[in-house]
């Protein structure tokens, strides 16, 4: 697993209890994975060969850019903060969610809500809400298909049981 800090043309290993600041970037290589956690007990797991990047984090706002593989989402919900995962075909707006967003390649996109709901717009501008148990497909041609039941064969991820995340995002300052 790799990190590159915001404003950084560099790439070096991760390291445990790292901060990522926004505008930091992580990829993973074929057999590694990453967890990241945040203060209020929100956590994504990279999956391999894949490339996130922690967009904002504020009191109001998390946004993060998965352009390549799995991400693995728990996200709690609060109140006055919103949470997007952004792909290379769509933005999923996330509310006390657990997903998992696998961006096949730049153009398709699979994304399964296991809890919660979840608010998906593409790349025309529509936006399709996908309830549990539901998956959406959208690709650059044709943006987003209409929600259908996640297949049996396809099993919830498991949520990491974590008492210091492997890189930890800082937590969003408290309102005023």
């Amino acid at each position: 697993v790799e990190v590159q800090a915001a404003g950084s043309d560099v790439w070096s290993l991760a390291k445990v209890k790292q901060q990522l600041m926004p505008g930091s970037q992580v990829k993973t290589q074929a057999g590694s994975s990453c967890t990241v956690g945040f203060t209020d007990g929100t956590k994504l797991r990279l999956g391999p060969n894949a490339t996130f990047k922690l967009e904002e984090a504020s009191g109001s706002k998390v946004a993060v850019f998965i352009g390549l593989g799995r991400l693995e989402l728990w996200v709690k919900k609060l109140a006055g903060r919103s949470f997007q995962a952004r792909n290379p075909v769509s933005v999923a707006s996330v509310r006390g969610t657990s997903l998992v967003l696998d961006v096949i390649s730049p153009t398709n996109v699979t994304i399964d809500v296991f809890q919660g709901s979840v608010d998906v717009t593409d790349n025309f501008g529509r936006t399709t809400p996908i309830a549990e148990g539901q998956r959406l497909e959208a690709n650059a041609t044709t943006g987003a298909s209409a929600p259908a039941p996640i297949p049996a064969s396809v099993v919830a991820p498991v949520e990491p049981v974590i008492s210091m995340p492997v890189v930890v995002a800082p937590a969003p300052a408290a309102a005023p």
